[in-house]
């Protein structure tokens, strides 16, 4: 079961906040709220954060020797990021695959199979960043044609260009940044499936000659050390990440150059849509794309989740708070413009596609059926944050309100305080105390 909002956030204050110098745009912000219930959910600490500064300053180090190059570089990596993101699930699959398994050679084969695709998926990208800076500024290697196409490199080589590269910086050895990845269990392993369990029920990996196949040597781990190999990658995965999206973060000149529009497939398109929209109180009902993307069909339902959550929050550093949770009333109007901003950004910006929506009510009864050009989506994508809602072809926007709320952690003994401030304010507020 997902945490509240109000816990995210604490994860948020802990893990995440500390890396950044100024606070996430609005639209950054739910990036960054996940990626604080990764770091607690992996385990982070503080000589993980430790390895996030020293990924900053690589950053840093790369754009300023090469400011140009940079851009190409950083852009092609989050252009990247979508099709990884994608492929990463697979591996989670595989990872609940493991927990559930009762036959000690599933359960072996599923946890190599994610050591794979952490490997070669997620490292291959996330690596970029300290193997530029190994290979070009430590180990001062000419560059050869486009620094972008780094990101495209194996992950094995990779992993040995950073690994055989030492560093007399006080941030540490460059070394640590990959801690979790050893390139002989990833081949004896998923790689060459040279690999077998003992009468214990531990792995043997054996490690051969890759010219001769002849062994060379073995390496011996249990089931439970091979899981916590596989959760130190998962945390330096968490490292890498982190590092490059808080450097873009801190850097707001240089991430508006950043030029990361992938081509989505058109499943990728929904299943974003369905996470942006669940958290305005929208369901998407039905996403239809036709294969040259000229028309959506697309039904959302008002869905609210306005059922306060009960209960105590504890965290186990005994800190308590008041819980504050404001009542947030907005017209379909906005709802659905912020909905249809999100989704012309996942199109071609020289194509955009004709939408015919259905609006429904909590009882899902079709309440407007709308049709939008496509020349009028193009101004929503050009100028995002208006307010402006697009011409109709078709259909009349419902006057009714949908109804959201949001929780927010405040001081012990401040929730008070807060709510009659708020309720001066104009807002409907709920306070509960927590501990």
């Amino acid at each position: 079961m997902e945490p509240s909002m109000v816990v995210k956030q604490k994860f948020y204050r802990d893990y995440v906040l500390p890396l950044l110098n100024v606070e996430p745009a609005d639209t950054n912000y739910g990036s960054f709220l996940e990626m604080g219930y990764m770091a607690w959910r992996l385990g982070i600490t503080q000589s993980d954060l430790k390895r996030c500064r020293f990924v900053l300053a690589m950053c840093h180090e790369i754009t300023m020797k090469w400011p140009i190059d940079s851009i190409s570089l950083i852009s092609t990596m989050m252009r990247e990021y979508y099709k990884v993101h994608s492929r990463r699930s697979f591996g989670e699959k595989l990872y609940g695959d493991y927990r559930d398994a009762e036959n000690a050679d599933f359960k072996a084969a599923y946890l190599l199979n994610v050591y794979k695709v952490i490997f070669e998926n997620d490292f291959r990208l996330w690596a970029t960043i300290p193997y530029v800076y190994a290979e070009y500024i430590l180990n001062a290697k000419t560059i050869s044609g486009d620094l972008s196409q780094s990101v495209f490199l194996g992950a094995s080589a990779k992993l040995k260009s950073i690994s055989d590269s030492e560093t007399l910086s006080r941030r540490g050895n460059l070394s640590d940044i990959v801690a979790g990845f050893d390139a002989k269990l990833r081949h004896a392993g998923a790689g060459h499936e040279d690999w077998e369990l003992d009468d214990s029920g531990g792995i043997v990996f054996r490690v051969r000659d890759p010219r001769s196949g002849k062994l060379k040597s073995s390496i011996n781990k249990t089931l439970s050390e091979f899981e916590s190999d596989v959760v130190s990658c998962r945390r330096t995965i968490w490292v890498l990440h982190m590092g490059v999206i808080a450097y873009l973060n801190n850097n707001r000149v240089l991430s508006c150059e950043i030029h990361e529009q992938p081509t989505f497939k058109i499943s990728e398109m929904r299943a974003y849509l369905e996470d942006f929209a669940l958290d305005r109180g929208l369901r998407v009902a039905r996403f239809e794309c036709n294969i040259d993307r000229s028309q959506v069909s697309l039904g959302l339902c008002y869905s609210p989740n306005t059922e306060a959550r009960g209960g105590t929050v504890r965290f186990g550093s005994g800190e308590a708070f008041d819980l504050v949770r404001i009542v947030t009333r907005s017209s379909y109007k906005n709802q659905i413009l912020e909905v249809l901003e999100f989704l012309m950004q996942h199109f071609d910006r020289s194509r955009f596609p004709t939408v015919a929506l259905d609006i429904s009510d909590k009882t899902e009864t079709v309440v407007a059926s709308l049709v939008i050009k496509s020349n009028e989506l193009s101004k929503v994508a050009a100028d995002p944050g208006s307010g402006e809602m697009p011409a109709l072809l078709v259909g009349q926007l419902p006057d009714d309100e949908c109804v959201l709320i949001t929780e927010h952690g405040v001081p012990l003994g401040h929730g008070k305080f807060i709510e009659k401030q708020l309720k001066e304010q104009g807002y409907e507020v709920m306070v509960e105390h927590c501990e």
